[in-house]
C-alpha cells in the first residue's frame, strides 16, 4: 500500500496510517507472541492434519488507498486477489511451516523432539 512494503518489520507502521481504529497498534503488540514467531517444537508427537483442496485467500493488493472507506467507518474492498491451495481458511503453507521446522529438527537430532505426521485430506495434486 503506497509504496510500503506489508511484512513482519512493518506491520506495526501499516496499521498506525492505514487502519481506522487508533489502536490497533496496541492490540497488534498484545497479541504478538515471542514463543509464536519462534516456532518452538512441542517435544510430543504431532499429527499435522491438513488439506490442500479448497482456494484460499493468499494476498490482496489496493490500488487506491483504502482510508477513503476506513475513515467512514466502511470496509474498503481489496481491487485484487490471489489464491493459493488450502481449506478456504488456512493456506497449506501456513498449516505446515511449523511441523516442517520440527521435523527437520527430529531428523537432525535435536534434544527432547518427537516424530511429526503429515497427514493430508481431500487434496488435489497440482
Amino acid at each position: 500500500m503506497k509504496n510500503l512494503e506489508i511484512n513482519p518489520d512493518t506491520l506495526e507502521d501499516v496499521l498506525t496510517i492505514f487502519s481506522y481504529s487508533e489502536h490497533s497498534p496496541l492490540m497488534l503488540k498484545t497479541f504478538t507472541l515471542e514463543s509464536f514467531e519462534l516456532m518452538e517444537n512441542p517435544a510430543v508427537q504431532v499429527n499435522i492434519i491438513y488439506s490442500g483442496m479448497l482456494p484460499t485467500l493468499s494476498k490482496i493488493n489496493f490500488k487506491k488507498d483504502p482510508r477513503g472507506q476506513t475513515m467512514q467507518n466502511r470496509f474498503a474492498e481489496p481491487d485484487e486477489t490471489e489464491m493459493q491451495m488450502g481449506d478456504g481458511t488456512v493456506l497449506v503453507s501456513s498449516a505446515i511451516s511449523p511441523g516442517i521446522k520440527w521435523a527437520w529438527e527430529f531428523k537432525n537430532g535435536h534434544k527432547g523432539t518427537k516424530p511429526i505426521k503429515f497427514i493430508e485430506v481431500c487434496s488435489e495434486f497440482e
